[in-house]
């Protein structure tokens, strides 16, 4: 699962079923376990189609953006 959380840091139950061909409940579980060990966190609140997020992955590609804006 990890090349797919690299060329999408931001992911939830329904992408997870379409790219790695998970279950809905194969794909809840896979998720709350990811941040349940710090690899994710959620985005939103909701019960139901919650946004999770690696920020790990998010803040490289944040400081490649910023370090292209001072080139």
């Amino acid at each position: 699962m990890a090349p797919h959380l690299a060329a999408q840091p931001i992911i939830n139950s329904q992408y997870l079923q379409s790219a790695v061909g998970l279950t809905k409940p194969q794909a809840e579980r896979a998720l709350k376990t990811l941040a349940r060990v710090g690899a994710l966190t959620a985005r939103n609140s909701a019960k139901r189609n919650v946004v999770w997020e690696h920020r790990g992955i998010l803040d490289v590609l944040d400081a490649y953006a910023a370090g292209l804006r001072r080139q």
